[in-house]
């Protein structure tokens, strides 16, 4: 990313390069899924065949579902018993709920995985975002 840009400009150049990947997987997914569905030759239907292949995929990035989420939940359980938990607004502990949720990926699965860390940016960003909203207000009221 170009480091000549000012933070603010390369927040929202990091959110719309976010933006596009999710919209190219959006529209991957869409594409999978308008697939017909019939009956093959072992007796499982495509769709049964689609899914298979989209579990075996995350299993390959996401570790074993057990794994990561027995860890998730450990890691879920941990932060709910912090001392500022509750008293963050809701969209702080939901962006922090599933930022552990990608650390636990991370963790038993592919470290590597771009993804991962991406999302964890995203979801900081967000809370960035609101917290910002929150500050405009705030300095609009003492004007």
């Amino acid at each position: 990313m170009d480091q000549s840009l000012e933070p603010d400009q390369r927040f929202s150049l990091l959110l719309s390069q976010m933006d596009t990947d999710m919209r190219r997987q959006d529209a991957s997914a869409a594409e999978t899924t308008q697939q017909s569905f019939t009956a093959s030759e072992n007796g499982k239907n495509e769709m049964d065949q689609t899914i298979e292949g989209i579990l075996q995929s995350r299993e390959k990035t996401h570790g074993l579902y057990s794994v990561q989420s027995a860890m998730s939940q450990r890691l879920k359980s941990l932060i709910r018993t912090s001392p500022n938990w509750e008293d963050m607004p809701e969209y702080m502990q939901e962006s922090l709920e599933i930022i552990e949720q990608k650390i636990a990926r991370i963790l038993s699965g592919n470290a590597y995985e771009p993804d991962h860390w991406l999302d964890i940016i995203g979801y900081a960003a967000l809370v960035v975002r609101e917290l910002d909203q929150v500050n405009q207000e705030t300095r609009s009221q003492n004007v």
